[in-house]
């Protein structure tokens, strides 16, 4: 998994975006730190289901008004998403048991 923090457009707030190996998705959180309570902190978060975005294009209309990638973050995050490596047993077991086994795209193993 790879974690980038990017500017937020609204300096008081923390945006994290990455490649999630074992989903096969692009992830990306906006938080505000200033909030203790991590629930409420929490203002938006994208990517915690398997293949949820697939391209970096997808991630970045989602966090439209929260922040824009740089240029050399969408370089990384395209690199680690060639770079992924195929679901190890125990990766595909606990997708099965969370997702269930219907979820599994057969091109994915």
């Amino acid at each position: 998994m790879s974690r980038y923090t990017v500017p937020a457009q609204d300096p008081g707030l923390t945006v994290i975006v990455g490649w999630d190996n074992p989903l096969t998705t692009f992830f990306a959180e906006v938080f505000d730190p200033s909030i203790e309570e991590d629930d409420e902190a929490s203002l938006l978060w994208i990517g915690t289901d398997p293949q949820a975005l697939l391209t970096v294009a997808a991630l970045q209309a989602q966090l439209a008004g929260w922040a824009t990638i740089p240029p050399a973050i969408v370089d990384r995050l395209i690199r680690d998403q060639q770079a992924a490596t195929p679901p190890t047993p125990l990766q595909r077991w606990a997708h099965q048991l969370l997702h269930g086994p219907g979820e599994t795209r057969p091109d994915r193993g």
